[in-house]
């Protein structure tokens, strides 16, 4: 995997706004948040595997809070219990293991660093789009 580059990287941050007469916060609306926080709520990256096969070929990922879609409903918490019940029986194939959580932070932690570093200020997006 080819080293995050500030260039291939998106950070935001949601605003307030208003739908169907609802009212929804800025993120630093929340009182455990500084005001003049510039902490991103969501972020997109692209990423290239350096390799002759992949190369060139931009893998993306996308995270963050106050999106359009909410992820929730009855099958989520059978799916957590289904999870846990796996993790008591000892099923490691369903979580991360520490060399791949080493490399997951190997390849973000200098990016986050930057991120702090250069004070990048996120871009606003509205809450729910």
């Amino acid at each position: 995997m080819r080293p995050l580059q500030l260039d291939n990287v998106v950070v935001g941050q949601y605003k307030s706004c208003t739908k169907g007469g609802i009212n929804y916060p800025v993120y630093t609306d929340d009182e455990t948040v500084p005001k003049n926080s510039i902490t991103p709520t969501f972020a997109a990256a692209a990423l290239f595997i350096h390799n002759a096969r992949w190369d060139g070929v931009p893998f993306l990922m996308k995270a963050g809070k106050a999106l359009h879609t909410r992820r929730y409903s009855k099958e989520i918490p059978d799916s957590y219990e289904r999870l846990l019940l796996d993790a008591i029986e000892g099923e490691r194939q369903l979580f991360t293991r520490s060399d791949e959580l080493d490399a997951a932070w190997a390849l973000f932690t200098p990016l986050l660093k930057e991120l702090e570093e250069k004070k990048i200020v996120p871009e606003l997006y509205p809450y729910g789009s």
